[in-house]
């Protein structure tokens, strides 16, 4: 959703042409890159992806290409609003108020989300093995690979710990942690919530609002 082309050079448009091309077609979610900068336009954006009959799921972007991470000084003003869009929109935002917290601040009561903490690591990537061999919840037979579909990458995302809030990383760091979440209070109900909340993202399970067997708790 970057709108920036093969050559490096940016277009408009791209969020409309989306929405053309998914207009109630529940089988398609977004992932919203949100921004403190980008916070004026956060709830519009929900609101047409509402009315276009998808839901959303949010991530956290920092730019890995430039010198800036992310603003501490502003994390909270956008928890927020997060928060507040969650309890507004709730059907069309898939993310659990758990997770956005996560994925906002970076941590929790009980860890914060880094190299030795996320669990979406390659396994064959070598620089990994000491990270592998010294414990930390991992996904088990999980590789991510370039482009050319044979390197072998050293995580899901951009190798930088220290600027990745990766919606699909945070979940997984999340998901394999159910012992510490459930430590906290009420954290079965938590934990149980988060794990429906993000496989109601795909249409395949039974957790997605379009099956009749999807159980709200």
């Amino acid at each position: 959703m970057r709108a920036i082309g093969p050559t490096g050079k940016k277009f408009t448009g791209l969020l409309d042409k989306a929405m053309e091309n998914y207009k109630h077609d529940d089988r398609a979610g977004f992932v919203y890159a949100v921004t403190y900068d980008g916070m004026p336009y956060i709830e519009e954006t929900v609101k047409k992806i509402e009315g276009n009959g998808n839901r959303l799921l949010f991530n956290y972007y920092s730019d890995y290409g430039s010198g800036d991470c992310f603003k501490p000084e502003y994390e909270q003003r956008l928890l927020d609003l997060l928060l507040e869009l969650k309890e507004k929109y709730p059907e069309t935002i898939a993310s659990h108020p758990y997770y956005i917290e996560a994925l906002i601040l970076g941590r929790t009561s009980w860890g914060e989300f880094g190299y030795y903490g996320c669990p979406s690591v390659s396994e064959d990537y070598t620089g990994n093995a000491q990270r592998l061999e010294e414990g930390g919840p991992a996904l088990p037979k999980f590789n991510a690979y370039a482009a050319d579909m044979k390197t072998v990458m050293q995580c899901c995302t951009s190798g930088d710990c220290d600027k990745c809030r990766d919606s699909q990383a945070v979940s997984s760091w999340l998901l394999v942690n159910a012992k510490k979440i459930m430590q906290e209070p009420d954290g079965l109900r938590i934990w149980t919530e988060i794990a429906e909340s993000y496989f109601s993202q795909f249409v395949w399970s039974s957790y997605h609002p379009r099956n009749k067997s999807y159980v709200q708790h």
